[in-house]
């Protein structure tokens, strides 16, 4: 499970993390969401989807904040 917490504005992070390859869990049936391949990711605690490969997306999202907030 990935959980982000932030108090930026909700849809430019969730708009992130689907170009990073979340998939929405508006299209995802019960029993791909409960997937052992799966990952859910969370935003302020409201599911927003899930990702194959969790430890990708999270270099991914940690690297894109780190350059951007160092700007």
């Amino acid at each position: 499970m990935t959980h982000i917490t932030t108090d930026d504005e909700e849809s430019t992070i969730a708009t992130l993390a689907f170009n990073l390859g979340v998939e929405d869990a508006e299209i995802l049936s019960g029993e791909e969401l409960c997937s052992q391949s799966l990952f859910l990711v969370f935003l302020n605690g409201v599911i927003l989807g899930a990702v194959q490969n969790a430890n990708e997306f999270i270099l991914k999202f940690f690297l894109f904040f780190f350059f951007f907030l160092l700007e």
